[in-house]
């Protein structure tokens, strides 16, 4: 499972790195090495609970999504129709893309499905005898209660 995360987070990193090249000219590599230095630095030197709180106002760009929704105009229709009936092109482009998002976005959940179900784990039999039942006279005095 640490391998798929090593991948996952890998990929998300370079989702990054592309993205920054998008709006800034660019090799889109240089830019993944910058973020994963940044990364690793960051971690590395800023004490857990600074981070914490620099990450805590960051997440408030996560309402960027939600705002740009509002802000642009946009064929509703259009939104619509193209997530009920996509376009699908078959491509080697198209076959990345498929990939991608579904490694980035399925596996975490499938992590937590595993963690939470307990199917992550192996079962190994147990050596410890099961506990025998044994005689406790009971609070009625009519016989005994097995435990």
């Amino acid at each position: 499972m640490s391998a798929a995360n090593v991948f996952n987070l890998g990929a998300d990193i370079g989702a990054m790195g592309s993205s920054v090249a998008l709006l800034i000219p660019g090799r889109d590599t240089l830019f993944t090495i910058m973020i994963a230095v940044f990364s690793l630095v960051t971690i590395l030197f800023i004490p857990l609970h600074d981070l914490r709180q620099y990450l805590k106002w960051l997440t408030l760009s996560l309402f960027a999504y939600a705002g740009v929704a509002f802000l642009v105009r946009i064929s509703w229709r259009e939104v619509a129709h193209a997530t009920l009936i996509p376009h699908i092109t078959v491509s080697r482009e198209s076959f990345v893309a498929l990939i991608a998002v579904l490694g980035t976005t399925i596996s975490p959940y499938l992590f937590f499905l595993a963690g939470f179900t307990g199917s992550g784990r192996s079962e190994k039999p147990s050596r410890r005898k099961s506990p025998k039942a044994r005689a406790v006279p009971s609070s009625r005095g009519t016989g005994t209660n097995s435990r």
